[in-house]
């Protein structure tokens, strides 16, 4: 009686360390990176405290499982007893798993509900997977980026609506600490808060294709004043006129009791962004958008990623008809293709949603580098392609 409540003794002195270890455990990702994100801090500390209370189970077993080997192991002239069941201890042994499940069971449900279900959004922003890249779009800004950074306001609750256009994606950020599946036709839902400002890398989690270990994405967490003046230097840029970084875009005020001169039909436009004309701007242009959305997969030099991604540098798409061009980028490719007598998967999205000034610049520029001898495109030769 005394050695069993000397071990009873010990493995309460072992549950009450374990506990101590668990209100002290930091807030770290499983991974042990810091935790960005209030549903970071939640998620892990839902999972130290499963971790805490399968390891008490695991030792308890264990020094059970001692206890018994030792105080019944066999003896000479030990007569062995046949035992036919215990009522009690069967009850226990049903009953106490069924409250450890209930207890795990509660804070999971809790944990999921505050991530399922997002605060009032100061702000909204679309990722959509392609193979093999990122696209954010900012649809109250009128703002949309591929192949870059996405940047949002630290301390500003952003709600993430995650799709794909080709295959299943997987969008995840481990310090935010979760991961929303991109599925084509289908949109899900996540949203962050970002405790600081900070810069974090992504991946796609879901195996997507021959490139899949290469769709990373990055976000960058700026101060609020940093960041409205990165959005507006964006829209600036983009020429689309200025909107509130948060909360719903304002509409345009009432012009009841303004005088004739002031309202709006009176008020000047806004100058039109000079169209891109020559080769050299053309060209200066393009090499930006290269860049930032085709360089990834056709390399900054045109070589491409042999048995992959075609090369540019002397291919029959980038020194043949204008118009095959412009429509392979408007459309993309789905299917086996040869180029330079090689053969590539073809593998390649649409990219319709550059302007047409962009994508005069960019095929422009694929179609006069690398020693390629292609014509000039304009942006009326690519509006005049959207159509077919």
């Amino acid at each position: 009686m005394q050695h069993s409540r000397s071990i009873s003794r010990n493995l309460a002195l072992v549950g009450g360390v374990a506990a101590a270890l668990f209100a002290a455990s930091p807030a770290l990702a499983v991974g042990g990176l810091p935790n960005a994100t209030p549903v970071a801090d939640r998620v892990d500390g839902l999972y130290n405290l499963i971790f805490w209370i399968t390891f008490i189970i695991f030792l308890g077993v264990w020094c059970a499982m001692a206890y018994i080997l030792v105080k019944y192991r066999h003896r000479p002239g030990r007569q062995a007893i046949q035992t036919h069941g215990n009522t009690a201890l069967e009850i226990v042994w049903t009953v106490i798993p069924a409250l450890i499940l209930i207890a795990i069971a509660i804070p999971t449900y809790q944990v999921l509900n505050y991530e399922d279900k997002a605060p009032n959004p100061d702000m909204t922003v679309q990722a959509i997977g392609h193979q093999w890249f990122w696209e954010y779009k900012y649809p109250d800004q009128k703002l949309d980026f591929s192949n870059q950074d996405l940047v949002i306001p630290a301390n500003k609750v952003v709600k993430v609506l995650v799709s794909s256009v080709d295959v299943i994606h997987d969008w995840a950020v481990p310090e935010f600490g979760f991961k929303l599946d991109a599925i084509p036709g289908h949109v899900n839902e996540g949203w962050v808060y970002a405790k600081k400002p900070g810069d974090y890398d992504g991946y796609c989690m879901q195996l997507c294709g021959a490139l899949h270990a290469k769709m990373l994405t990055h976000v960058k967490a700026l101060p609020e004043a940093e960041y409205v003046t990165w959005l507006h230097d964006q829209q600036k840029a983009a020429g689309v006129p200025e909107t509130p970084a948060f909360g719903v875009v304002a509409q345009p005020p009432s012009t009841t009791g303004v005088s004739a001169e002031t309202t709006p039909s009176k008020v000047a436009a806004a100058p039109a962004k000079p169209a891109l004309t020559s080769p050299a701007a053309l060209k200066a242009q393009g090499e930006k958008v290269y860049g930032a959305n085709c360089a990834s997969c056709h390399q900054a030099n045109g070589q491409g990623l042999p048995g992959t991604f075609p090369p540019l540098a002397g291919s029959e798409y980038t020194n043949g008809a204008a118009d095959k061009h412009i429509q392979t980028v408007l459309k993309g490719l789905n299917g086996s293709i040869t180029v330079l007598g090689k053969p590539y998967n073809g593998a390649m999205p649409p990219w319709a949603q550059l302007t047409d000034d962009d994508l005069a610049a960019v095929i422009t520029y694929e179609r006069t580098s690398w020693g390629n001898h292609g014509s000039v495109v304009t942006s009326d030769q690519v509006k005049a392609q959207r159509g077919k």
